[in-house]
């Protein structure tokens, strides 16, 4: 999208409720663009950004920790276009 954001991703070992391993995430965002973010990206459709009918689903729900930071989740939906609905959450120590 033209920014200068960067993001880092490693597989660490432990994860939520005793599993193997968890997705580490790092990333610096540099302003500049009216949408800066770095992070990681979901799109469950068979290419980036295809749309894929979720409507029997009622939540998104994932486990994780962190820096006691708040971040955001945002999730594209065809009644909203290019804008996501957004929600914060914060990242604490424990899963």
């Amino acid at each position: 999208m033209g920014g200068k954001s960067t993001a880092e991703f490693r597989v660490a070992e432990g994860g939520a409720l005793g599993s193997k391993g968890s997705m580490w995430i790092t990333g610096n965002i540099v302003p500049g663009s009216p949408g800066s973010w770095a992070g990681a990206f979901f799109s469950p459709g068979s290419t980036a950004m295809a749309p894929v009918n979720l409507s029997s689903k009622k939540a998104v729900r994932f486990w994780v920790k962190g820096d006691g930071k708040t971040y955001l989740i945002m999730i594209f939906t065809q009644s909203l276009g290019y804008m996501p609905s957004i929600q914060s959450f914060s990242a604490g120590s424990d899963w």
